[in-house]
């Protein structure tokens, strides 16, 4: 006969006793917990916005972020924060040539919108909005 319950059982902080079963699957849990967690920050931090991001920043020859996703109806501000003249244009939206200020739309219909300065698109300041 093996040693008695009580041996194989390790005891806590607490000087409780668990079964060696327990005190694993616990390990187990609290590791997959951790691993799921990471995972879940890298995916916020590099996923492209969704939603709450809704504000571009327009600034010396581009926007940023470059790509944003929105549910319909939702309103996208762009703010001018360069020193350089820009103007946001895309199908069904057009703000006036400025330095500075704000721009706001809303967006009712599905799809995606590509938009651009017309002053610098040449040079890649172009954007994009995806309406779900």
């Amino acid at each position: 006969m093996g040693p008695p319950l009580a041996a194989r059982m390790p005891a806590d902080a607490a000087g409780t006793t668990r079964p060696m079963i327990v005190t694993h699957l616990r390990h187990r849990v609290a590791s997959g917990l951790a691993a799921l967690a990471a995972i879940a920050a890298f995916a916020a931090a590099t996923a492209p916005a969704w939603g709450a991001a809704q504000r571009v920043r327009v600034s010396d020859d581009r926007f940023g972020p470059r790509t944003i996703r929105v549910h319909k109806g939702a309103k996208v501000k762009w703010r001018w924060a360069g020193s350089d003249a820009h103007n946001v244009v895309g199908k069904g939206f057009r703000s006036r040539v400025k330095t500075q200020g704000t721009f706001a739309h809303r967006f009712t219909r599905r799809g995606t919108y590509r938009y651009v300065c017309t002053l610098h698109a040449d040079d890649g300041m172009v954007g994009r909005i995806v309406v779900r």
